[in-house]
């Protein structure tokens, strides 16, 4: 072990190298054997035990090293600047407790178990609400009383002084006391030495809440079950010994940029450790999150425009603009934290270089030479040059809102050049729909047609031909003159305002045949259809330019909005039909029920109904295929489930019939 201290001898005053463990050293020059302890070492009291080093000067002062580089944002040059003041290993007074302990406790346990009870609840069924009964689980604890006896040893350390501050203090409380041996002079030889001043009494107050927690933890290693609740326990101590010892800490003290830092550890195998806050790199702390400025902005920018603007949104460039910046600020930051870390650990190898790693003499020329490769500088990554933030975080920032625009404004921008070539398809053009009776077929007759979206059908895939129409151009409408294609543009321009479309009946005559408010190109809210005779055909609810929400249509002769005249009713999510759909006769009864669609496909059952409401027959469909035979029966034999429907339906149709009165407003206004 290198020497680490000097003693003057006691003969001729020469300076005389010491080692640690010896008891005794010879003067080289003048013969005089000088003793290291002619007194007591340690104040108060003669230490009876001791917690050998096992750490030298070179072993610590490679771990000071280590510690200042290794916080994430520690300075890159602080290793470079910082200057060590002092590094020591001395012995610190403590008192050391063994013995035994016996510990009767009791405790409940216990033990979870799921336990189902009913409820009702109330749910929202077709625009009905409703109470529900439902099954539900709760849990339930069984509580059983235990006890037992808890048994075992303890071994504890107090620190036996008052200099030190209190978390440094606690280092010696946390030692590993496995090493601890009988006090010999030897053993602190050449080291530094703290006397003992805490008397045994006050040292055994302090020591026994350490004592207690050993004791503690034996009795909760004996916990069972689910939960504990009441430990109750009380201990028999019997100490073995309660002597003063000697502990062996470790300190350094190093200034940086004006300012000193401690870093405390143990002189065992220092795996304890204890520091001040140390320097930290603010600037590179700014540039990580300045990296994630570009994200920030486009998210902003995209909750802004989805709140504020009523389009036909395109995901793909708005996540790949999210994305794409959230990307850029990892990979940054992870290039920046990279960079900082070889810089450093080049610094330490640099140091170690410098330093000899221990002496000319300790160092072999592959180790040398190793050391020399982990000094050189590493190369600064393209995106962890800060330098270039002024300049690279705003042309991101813009790039990702640019990207992000594209999917926000997208139904915008199709309609301008040169963005309609890339943006094709990405607004879905208006389709028109039929509105035929339903097909109910007779008792023993094959089952009804029923098409995806059941008596809706796009018009490319009718058989007969739509009449030609145009569009009306009064003041109030925005579009122009034009065949039956729903425009969606008037001057290159989204639409804004009402829109209406006329037809030509059977009689040659033309009339208004729908009205629906748009925004951007687009319809929202209720859109309104109509028979040639002025009577409403249809009430449509829209969401960004798609069918969303209820959608009812009417019979030509009695549409009274009442009950009576209904032919069906829908409800549709971002154009497809999902969930229930109803279809009634003229007299206003319930035909036929639809048990659930989804995504404009029949999924599940399929209930046909008789005027007095009792079940007619029953189909059962997958993916829109009718699986199974059908089940028929006469009539007041099988009770249907469905005799809410009426009042639900009536609900929902007065609901939509509320949100399109200011479109049947506009529309008797230019009737006349």
């Amino acid at each position: 072990m290198e020497p680490i201290t000097h003693l003057k001898c006691r003969g001729c005053g020469a300076d005389i190298e010491v080692t640690p463990g010896q008891k005794s050293v010879e003067c080289p020059y003048c013969g005089t054997v000088n003793s290291l302890f002619a007194e007591e070492p340690c104040g108060l009291l003669e230490p009876e035990l001791v917690l050998p080093a096992a750490v030298n000067k070179t072993q610590f002062h490679d771990f000071v090293h280590e510690t200042m580089i290794k916080d994430e944002l520690a300075p890159d040059d602080i290793l470079d600047v910082s200057q060590i003041e002092s590094e020591t290993i001395a012995y610190y007074p403590c008192y050391i407790a063994k013995g035994s302990f016996r510990a009767n406790w009791t405790a409940s346990f216990g033990y979870d178990r799921q336990e189902p009870y009913t409820a009702f609840e109330t749910q929202t069924y077709n625009g009905r609400r409703r109470q529900v009964q439902v099954t539900r689980y709760r849990t339930v604890t069984d509580w059983r009383p235990q006890s037992g006896v808890a048994s075992g040893s303890y071994l504890v350390a107090v620190y036996g002084s008052d200099d030190l501050p209190p978390e440094v203090a606690a280092l010696i409380s946390r030692l590993n006391l496995g090493a601890t041996t009988s006090f010999q002079p030897g053993f602190v030889a050449g080291y530094d030495l703290s006397p003992v001043t805490k008397e045994p009494k006050e040292a055994q107050v302090a020591a026994a809440p350490l004592i207690d927690a050993v004791v503690e933890r034996a009795v909760y290693s004996h916990a069972q079950g689910d939960r504990q609740r009441d430990w109750n326990w009380n201990s028999d101590l019997k100490s073995e010994y309660f002597k003063p010892a000697l502990a062996p800490l470790a300190h350094a003290v190093f200034t940086y940029k004006g300012k000193t830092y401690n870093i405390w550890s143990d002189g065992l195998d220092l795996s304890l450790i204890h520091k001040d806050n140390l320097p930290k790199d603010t600037a590179r702390s700014q540039a990580i999150t300045y990296g994630y400025i570009p994200f920030c902005l486009a998210l902003m920018a995209v909750g802004i425009a989805a709140f504020l603007v009523k389009d036909v949104f395109l995901i793909t460039p708005i996540v790949i603009g999210l994305v794409g910046s959230l990307l850029f600020g990892v990979i940054r930051n992870s290039s920046i934290s990279r960079y900082s870390v070889k810089t450093r650990k080049a610094s330490l190898a640099r140091k170690k270089l410098e330093e000899g790693g221990g002496g000319p003499d300790q160092m072999s020329e592959e180790e040398r030479e190793t050391l020399y490769k982990a000094s050189l500088a590493p190369s600064k990554p393209f995106l962890a040059n800060t330098d270039l933030d002024k300049l690279l975080l705003p042309l991101v920032a813009v790039m990702a809102f640019f990207v992000c625009a594209l999917g926000v404004y997208a139904d915008r921008l199709s309609h301008i050049s040169p963005f309609s070539s890339f943006l094709s398809g990405v607004t879905k053009s208006t389709e028109y729909y039929d509105y035929p009776a339903p097909d109910y077929s007779p008792e023993n007759s094959p089952s009804p047609n029923l098409s995806p979206s059941p008596n809706l059908s796009p018009s490319s895939k009718r058989s007969s031909p739509r009449p030609r129409g145009e569009f009306m151009d009064y003041a109030d409408l925005n579009c122009r003159t034009t065949p039956a294609i729903l425009c969606q543009t008037r001057g290159g321009q989204p639409v804004e305002g009402l829109v209406g479309e006329i037809l030509t009946a059977d009689n040659g005559q033309k009339y208004l045949a729908s009205l629906a408010e748009y925004k951007h190109g687009s319809p929202y809210a209720i859109g309104v259809k109509f028979y040639s005779d002025g009577r409403i055909l249809a009430l449509e609810s829209y969401a960004n330019g798609t069918l969303d929400g209820p959608f009812i249509s009417f019979y030509p002769k009695s549409a009274t909005l009442g009950g009576e005249g209904i032919s069906e009713v829908l409800f549709y999510s971002r154009g497809q039909s999902e969930g229930l759909g109803f279809f009634f006769d003229e007299a206003g009864n319930l035909k036929m029920v639809i048990d659930s669609l989804a995504n404009g496909l029949i999924e599940g059952e399929v209930q046909a109904l008789y005027p007095d409401g009792s079940t007619r027959y029953v189909e059962r469909y997958e993916n829109d295929q009718r699986q199974g035979s059908r089940e028929n029966y006469a009539p007041g034999e099988r009770d249907s489930d469905y005799h809410w429907v009426k009042d639900a339906v009536s609900d929902t149709v007065q609901k939509t019939m509320k949100a399109a009165q200011p479109i049947l407003r506009q529309y008797e206004s230019l009737q006349r």
